[in-house]
């Protein structure tokens, strides 16, 4: 595929979606960070689960148009830090995609880039470890194979693996992870999700 046009891309998040709210309890019993509450995936799939149920009703047939809708509702239903940050960066990633009718492998990535860097703005006291984390150093190889001439496919099968060598890495980068030796629950909730698109 060398473009994402509404349809593919409301295809591809509901199956992010899909394969996230099937590890809900496992991103309930590894959360201990910013606090051990207990509540990720609960949080995770609050948030994205009125959206995903929305989905099959909507028509729009620009790709921003969708991108832009899908943020907004993300924000109305966004629960708890994970929630709130997961739904930030779509809020900018639909701001960066604002133009695109469809969008091909280069210029997701730029807009995966300016993404990140808005959610980090957002964010009052960001740490890494965390899902900021993982969101960077994913859209960091996206752009790199990306900006090579690589196709979606491939983009995304190479970017996940580097997804899941950094969710790896924030067992040791915060104290909470490295004494309960887990991953950042937000950390695998994004990962699940990218992984499932």
């Amino acid at each position: 595929m060398k473009e994402i046009d509404a349809a593919q891309f409301r295809q591809i998040v509901r199956r992010g979606m899909e394969h996230l709210f099937g590890e809900r309890e496992t991103l309930n019993r590894i959360n201990v960070f910013p606090v051990a509450d207990g509540d990720t995936g609960d949080n995770l799939v609050q948030t994205l689960r009125p959206v995903h149920d929305d989905l099959d009703g909507w028509n729009e047939e620009r790709l921003d148009d969708t991108a832009a809708r899908l943020a907004q509702a993300m924000l109305r239903s966004a629960k708890g830090n994970s929630g709130v940050i997961f739904s930030q960066f779509f809020f900018a990633l639909a701001r960066a995609m604002k133009g695109h009718a469809a969008i091909g492998p280069a210029d997701f990535s730029l807009a995966m880039e300016q993404a990140v860097r808005d959610t980090y703005a957002a964010v009052a006291d960001p740490r890494e470890g965390t899902i900021l984390t993982v969101l960077r150093h994913t859209a960091e190889e996206f752009k790199r194979l990306a900006l090579s001439g690589e196709r979606y496919q491939v983009i995304f099968e190479k970017a996940i693996l580097k997804a899941k060598e950094i969710l790896e890495r924030t067992r040791d980068m915060l104290p909470q992870m490295k004494k309960a030796r887990v991953v950042d629950a937000g950390g695998l909730g994004f990962f699940l999700f990218f992984k499932g698109m």
